[in-house]
């Protein structure tokens, strides 16, 4: 496993608990699922505006256009909810043999974060 971290610090707390909900629920998913060899987590800069996290495996892949909560990805699913209570976006790349990537978009610029410990429902975005 590698941790790539070149910036991060000084976010508020609850978008802290956020990204490590993220994370927590992108490595449960490597754990139990991917049968991977290899995780890369990276926590960084994307561009001047932006912070990006991302968890990468190459294990086993998956149809990321295919999950729902009917097919089984509540968590993954859980991964646009909280993204969404914390005014990021949820990115999920993934084909069957082709590993993961599970990851956050977040802007610096911190939204007004919902009191609300639950995160709200939101719709899982497609893979690129």
């Amino acid at each position: 496993m590698s941790l790539d971290q070149t910036d991060g610090g000084g976010l508020p707390e609850k978008l802290r608990l956020g990204v490590y909900r993220v994370a927590e629920e992108a490595l449960t998913n490597v754990f139990k699922h991917a049968h991977a060899s290899q995780v890369k987590i990276r926590l960084g800069r994307e561009g001047p505006d932006h912070l990006i996290v991302s968890v990468t495996d190459n294990g086993c892949g998956f149809d990321s256009a295919g999950v729902s909560a009917v097919s089984g990805g509540q968590g993954l699913l859980g991964v646009a909810d909280y993204a969404q209570a914390i005014g990021a976006r949820a990115q999920i790349s993934s084909a069957p043999g082709k590993g993961a990537t599970i990851g956050l978009l977040l802007p610096f610029h911190w939204p007004e974060i919902q009191e609300s410990s639950a995160p709200v429902s939101a719709t899982l975005p497609r893979a690129a």
